[in-house]
């Protein structure tokens, strides 16, 4: 009987360790997203910005890079 319980009891922390880690994955993939995404919108931003000042685009891209 006593072996039944820690056994249950391991299955159970088990499984809430899985599932803790699929939620911190998966939180870390959305930020790695996210982040990406918004160094994209930043680039094109910027690069926006330095066209609208009357610089030639490939100047801009030099400045970026």
């Amino acid at each position: 009987m006593k072996t039944e319980n820690i056994e249950k009891k391991d299955l159970i922390f088990f499984m809430i360790g899985y599932i803790v880690i699929g939620i911190v994955f998966l939180i870390v993939v959305v930020l790695i997203i996210y982040s990406i995404i918004h160094l994209v919108d930043s680039y094109q931003v910027a690069l926006e910005e330095c066209t609208n000042k009357g610089y030639d685009i490939s100047y801009c891209k030099s400045l970026l890079n």
